[in-house]
């Protein structure tokens, strides 16, 4: 049985991370996973039990971010899993593992899979040379959308797949109730201060709820209370119930600079629950009426709200996870033909 090794950041809440641990429970009906993340954290989401997990540290946040990121110790660390575990493939999601990998894959002759999970005209803000100098080095470039393909090195190397979900288990018909959510790191690109500014300049009484944690929490707590807000817009950490907390709401909205593909937008719409976003990915247009879609800008977030709201619009949409379970084990197995 092939041994693979999925590398990514962290293994806490947010998106990437259900969908690469989504991916991985795949896989490992067919290969030894492996799973790696560079930051030590709780694991969120639920992993089969023949999937083994490294961590390596905790240093996530301040100096300690940057000197790790820079450091060559993760790197030494990777390799000596990858010897140990006799790994021949190694799927890396995000720049700064995608990196480590791709250093190594020469020294230890690996198959190197670059999964692209941000929008990559935006990923690597000031250092694009060196994202895009390494890129070339991979085997196959897994973005989710064709207009990812221009920003990325080595075209030819790049394939679409459509994100991974993990099932929902939760049914779409509960009775809605009196709120509107947001799901999300509370951090800069998800932008929830233009959501919050939003939410100010509507007429309801809904309630705003924002399920997340993050280094920003203490300043969208006195944004809120600047506003009057209290007791309207309550910040709540992240549920392990959330698909539910999702399809009661009422409307779902989603406030990023920018995104991939946004897998709560879908799982939004699967659970059938209305959704605004910005116009944060080119697919967001493909998925939403035009006038559910906004602008960066707390005026016409507003009118988007109120226009969901009194809306009777809901988007048909059915997920069916076969394509892109078809396409990764395409893509797994043409990178092991010579084995």
């Amino acid at each position: 049985m092939k041994n693979i090794l999925l590398y990514t950041m962290t293994l806490n809440y947010g998106g990437a991370e259900k969908n690469i641990c989504a991916l991985a429970n795949y896989l490992s009906e067919f290969y030894n996973v492996i799973l790696v993340s560079n930051i030590k954290s709780k694991k969120a989401f639920k992993l089969k039990s023949n999937i083994k997990v490294y961590q390596f540290d905790n240093f996530d946040s301040g100096h300690k971010k940057l000197k790790a990121k820079i450091s060559k110790k993760r790197t030494k660390q990777l390799k000596s899993i990858i010897l140990n575990e006799q790994v021949n493939t190694v799927i890396a999601f995000l720049p700064e593992p995608s990196i480590r990998a791709l250093q190594l894959k020469k020294e230890l002759n690996i198959k190197v899979i670059v999964s692209v999970r941000n929008n990559p005209k935006y990923e690597f803000k000031y250092c694009k040379f060196m994202r895009n100098y390494y890129y070339k080095m991979a085997d196959k470039i897994v973005v989710q959308d064709e207009t990812y393909k221009k920003f990325l090195p080595c075209n030819e190397k790049c394939i679409v797949v459509p994100n991974f979900l993990e099932k929902i288990n939760i049914s779409p018909n509960l009775k809605k109730e009196n709120y509107i959510i947001n799901v999300g790191r509370l951090e800069k690109n998800k932008n929830q201060k233009l959501l919050i500014k939003a939410y100010s300049l509507i007429s309801t009484d809904l309630k705003l709820y924002i399920y997340g944690e993050g280094s920003l929490k203490n300043k969208l707590l006195k944004l809120i209370k600047k506003l009057n807000l209290e007791g309207k817009v309550i910040i709540k950490p992240y549920d392990s119930n959330i698909y539910e907390k999702i399809a009661k709401a009422k409307l779902f909205v989603l406030s990023s600079l920018y995104e991939g593909m946004p897998n709560v937008v879908l799982e939004s719409l699967v659970l059938k629950t209305k959704v605004v976003s910005t116009n944060n990915s080119p697919m967001i247009a493909n998925l939403l009426p035009k006038e559910f879609v906004s602008q960066f800008n707390p005026y016409n977030l507003a009118k988007c709200i109120e226009t969901a709201l009194k809306s009777d619009k809901i988007v048909q949409f059915n997920y069916n996870n076969d394509d892109s379970k078809i396409m990764w084990k395409k893509i797994v197995e043409d990178d092991n033909d010579d084995e």
